[in-house]
């Protein structure tokens, strides 16, 4: 008999927390998740799989609605949240039969510098209409990306272009809102 197959989903704040565990609820019996929620507890798993890592905790707690969170969260230590998920991320980087990231670029790259390839990556806040993605941001999706997942055909496109496997799934956060 095959054991279940794993997979981590990383997540950086509540939104995406929401996104992730939402999915992990939905899948089908077999596979074994376990979450990374990358900043704060991650209450949003509370129940349906476990919590593996660590978390930051930053003064805006992600939050970038307010002008200045960003220096803030530097200023209160942010940057030394970093390394503790990074060392993380590689010593786990052959557990998992495969990585779900939900959110910011900033897991995709977290899965990059960790050394984790073909992961399926839902980008949750990029339009392609504000900011489409950097060069330095596509070549890292196709170095460390099976498939993405994002809000417009526009970023799938460019991705698709550059020989990544991208749709556009429209707003995955909207999608798994419950009542």
């Amino acid at each position: 008999m095959l054991a279940p197959r794993r997979i981590l989903f990383i997540t950086n704040g509540y939104g995406e927390d929401s996104v992730g565990a939402e999915i992990v609820r939905r899948l089908p019996p077999g596979p074994v998740a376990e979450a990374y929620p990358t900043l704060g507890p991650g209450k949003a798993y509370a129940g349906i799989c476990p919590v593996v890592g660590p978390r930051a905790h930053l003064a805006s707690e992600g939050s970038r609605v307010a002008r200045g969170t960003v220096a803030k969260d530097i200023a209160s230590g942010g940057l030394g949240t970093l390394l503790p998920g990074l060392k993380f991320m590689r010593s786990v980087r052959a557990a998992y039969d495969h990585v779900v990231v939900i959110g910011y670029f900033i897991g995709v790259l977290g899965c990059w510098l960790a050394g984790i390839r073909g992961i399926t990556y839902l980008d949750v806040y990029k339009t392609g209409y504000g900011r489409p993605y950097s060069g330095l941001e596509r070549r890292i999706i196709a170095s460390t990306c099976r498939r993405v997942f994002n809000r417009s055909p526009q970023l799938a496109a460019t991705l698709t272009a550059i020989g990544v496997d991208a749709v556009a799934a429209g707003n995955v956060m909207m999608d798994t809102i419950t009542a």
